[in-house]
């Protein structure tokens, strides 16, 4: 019995070590292979979830590259940054997605929660330096762990097939449908304001003063009905991008004024949205902090 034991014990220590070393191996591998040079043209990185990727279109607004994806916390987003900039010297401005979601509490499962961490550990594990490991390690051990093996697989592909998409302009040709239901206001709740999310968005603020990177906060166009719903929490939103990240320059659009053809659903604008903002974007719009603007009919 107690050689079985040993055996068995032998077995899962050679085991751990061996699946430890083909992580690192598939890691090692991934960050060689990376493309991470983007034109020297381009000197202003966008990166956010699906709003900053469905609402800048890049070859409008040709001196930007629009590095944002869908599902994409500030945890990751804080990731993509410190690559990117390590390699793109010739980045000065960061557009930064940042909406009325992004303060509230349940934004912070984007980072913690077992459905992200299966699918975004395994895309993003070979960006992070140790210490981002262990920080989502310490916030969800157990999924973290046991995901972690799954790299191997996903980076050994991506090294074989090329990287996965890890933020680019999404064309969206789609039109919003209204909601006819009465659409009422999220109540504010003092504890219902996000933690882990808006402690990475202090530290991209951070990593922007410390290399003399100008940040710019930006809250997509949104629809009306979706300005309804967040009414509650605009000026606790607007009170935390300008007392905690005073330096940082906050540009609330998302009562940009735009005909619904222009929105694919609520929260995400289609290419006609896409291409009214981008040229806004493109034509000075990182000046205007606040609006409200004339509706724009297409």
């Amino acid at each position: 019995m107690k050689k079985f034991l040993s055996n068995i014990l032998q077995f899962s220590i050679l085991s751990i070590f061996v699946t430890i070393l083909l992580v690192l191996i598939s890691v090692f591998l991934n960050k060689k292979t990376f493309n991470y040079k983007i034109q020297n043209s381009k000197n202003i990185l966008i990166v956010g979830d699906s709003h900053s990727e469905c609402a800048i279109n890049d070859q409008i607004f040709e001196k930007a590259f629009n590095f944002a994806s869908s599902g994409t916390s500030q945890f990751y987003n804080y990731i993509k940054i410190k690559n990117m900039i390590n390699y793109n010297k010739q980045i000065d401005t960061i557009i930064l997605g940042f909406s009325y979601n992004d303060i509230l509490k349940n934004r912070d499962s984007w980072f913690y929660g077992a459905e992200k961490i299966k699918f975004k550990l395994r895309e993003y594990i070979f960006l992070m330096s140790f210490g981002d490991y262990l920080e989502i390690l310490k916030a969800n051990p157990y999924d973290v762990i046991i995901n972690t093996p799954s790299a191997i697989i996903f980076n050994t592909i991506g090294n074989l097939r090329g990287q996965s998409n890890y933020g680019k302009y999404r064309y969206l040709n789609k039109i919003i449908k209204k909601n006819k239901n009465e659409i009422k206001p999220l109540k504010f709740l003092k504890d219902n304001i996000s933690i882990y999310n808006l402690f990475y968005v202090k530290k991209i603020y951070d990593f922007c003063l410390n290399n003399e990177i100008e940040l710019f906060l930006l809250n997509i166009p949104i629809n009306e009905s979706k300005q309804t719903i967040y009414k509650n929490y605009v000026n606790k939103y607007e009170y935390i991008a300008k007392d905690i990240f005073s330096k940082a320059t906050l540009l609330n659009h998302s009562n940009f004024k735009l005909a619904d053809s222009c929105f694919a659903d609520t929260e995400h604008l289609n290419y006609k949205g896409a291409e009214i903002y981008s040229l806004f974007l493109k034509n000075g719009g990182l000046k205007i902090e606040r609006l409200p603007l004339k509706k724009t009919a297409i």
